[in-house]
């Protein structure tokens, strides 16, 4: 029950984050690839960080990066978070159009340094039939435990998640109302509502009474929900990041 917000990169989110952290709210700065975000985080007074960086060959391709770069920079980085106190967690970007012997690599690496690692579907690729074999394999080759931040591309973001959990990630990030760009991500309510009357998994702390006020909330702020996959409204992104990766 993290709130994550994007640090360093608009001044607006930067004073959100050092208030919610003043206030005792858990919140997670997602940050790229740098020791100047953990010294923001430090400075904003948070307990623990999210880096972020592409892992698969089309996105270090596009950035003109390699393989080795990312893997020696994300170790160097995460050593660096941890010193500071703090807990870390890596989020690899289009995990799941990664090769999957350099992103278990980089797992491997990385877990003595993180807490948690992210397999992310950042362009919404996988299948149900997949998420559960992906999620049992890199559990099974790196050790790390794990968090899924998947998309909804293809429609399938919930049932991916539900099969991710169901084979061992312990972590699931996504949008109430699935609310996102092009099709959204996944929505909580939905995964967690359909994880307790399937499978019987309670999440802890979650008070499950007040998911229809925050729905209701979310819905009211945002005057509209996630496009429908494969919709006109679906195809608008909103970074060149992601631009990249389509």
């Amino acid at each position: 029950q993290e709130i994550v917000l994007m640090s360093g990169v608009h001044e607006v989110e930067d004073g959100l984050i050092k208030k919610l952290a003043q206030k005792n709210i858990p919140i997670t700065p997602l940050s790229m690839l740098d020791e100047r975000y953990v010294d923001l985080a430090v400075e904003n007074n948070v307990k623990r960080i999210m880096l972020v960086y592409g892992v698969s060959d089309i996105l270090l391709n596009s950035r003109g990066v390699s393989r080795e770069e990312i893997l020696e920079r994300s170790i160097d980085v995460a050593k660096y978070a941890r010193s500071c106190g703090l807990y870390v967690d890596f989020a690899g970007e289009d995990s799941t159009r990664a090769d999957f012997s350099y992103l278990s690599q980089l797992g491997r690496y990385l877990q003595s340094f993180i807490d948690y690692f992210f397999i992310c579907d950042t362009i919404g690729v996988l299948k149900p039939e997949e998420s559960g074999d992906f999620v049992r394999r890199f559990i099974g080759e790196t050790g790390n435990r794990v968090g899924l931040h998947y998309h909804n591309d293809l429609g399938l973001a919930t049932e991916n998640t539900i099969q991710g959990v169901l084979s061992g990630a312990e972590i699931i990030s996504g949008t109430f109302t699935g609310i996102g760009e092009r099709a959204g991500n996944i929505s909580i309510e939905n995964v967690l509502l359909r994880l307790r009357a399937e499978h019987g998994i309670v999440a802890e702390n979650i008070d499950y009474n007040g998911i229809p006020e925050v729905v209701a909330l979310v819905r009211d702020f945002s005057r509209m929900g996630p496009a429908k996959p494969f919709s006109e409204e679906a195809q608008y992104v909103e970074s060149g990041l992601h631009v990249n990766g389509l």
